[in-house]
């Protein structure tokens, strides 16, 4: 059976213009497989058709324009994938994973959105936030940094926000984990 086309859909204008442009991040890929299912099934090639699934679907049906940060089975390092968002100017970063866990009281989705502050996370800067760069001419001069994780602070608020919304419409149509919503110290996010 075959369905019929479906029709673009004109993105309203707050979306549209608020988004610009929508980031999503295939977990993982090449040799990093995540988590294996018993059926064999791996991790990477299902965020990957997750992946071009949804962009399909809001391109053809909000007309926003989506990127992936990987479209095929390669790696892609937490840097590439942020500067990917960032380079593009996105409004939304959405990275897709999958859980596993050998207990089935475990099982669910979940919806996780970024932790701004001191004290965690996958790469940060020095503790005094400065560094030392060689500049033109053989001197060098000091530069203050904004750590990674206080980088995004005035998204955070927005970020929660829009985990909250993403939770409650996932909900409608799957299981939800015993933590459906968390906020983490995470890199990419």
């Amino acid at each position: 059976q075959t369905s019929a086309p479906v029709e673009p859909l004109p993105p309203t204008p707050e979306v549209g213009s608020a988004l610009g442009t929508i980031v999503i991040d295939p977990g993982h890929g090449g040799d990093d497989i995540g988590v294996r299912g018993r059926n064999g099934s791996e991790e990477k090639a299902l965020t990957l058709a997750v992946a071009q699934r949804i962009k399909s679907l809001i391109e053809s049906r909000l007309g926003i324009r989506v990127i992936l940060t990987r479209d095929d089975d390669r790696g892609v390092s937490l840097d590439a994938r942020a500067a990917a968002a960032n380079n593009n100017k996105a409004g939304l970063f959405v990275s897709l994973h999958l859980n596993a866990s050998p207990v089935a009281t475990s099982a669910g989705a979940e919806v996780v959105h970024s932790r701004i502050g001191r004290g965690g996370g996958d790469g940060g800067v020095p503790e005094d936030d400065t560094v030392v760069l060689p500049v033109f001419g053989g001197t060098t001069r000091t530069v203050d940094l904004i750590r990674w994780d206080l980088a995004q602070a005035r998204h955070a608020e927005s970020s929660a926000a829009f985990a909250e919304i993403l939770e409650e419409h996932l909900r409608t149509r799957v299981e939800m984990g015993p933590r459906p919503r968390r906020a983490l110290p995470l890199r990419v996010l």
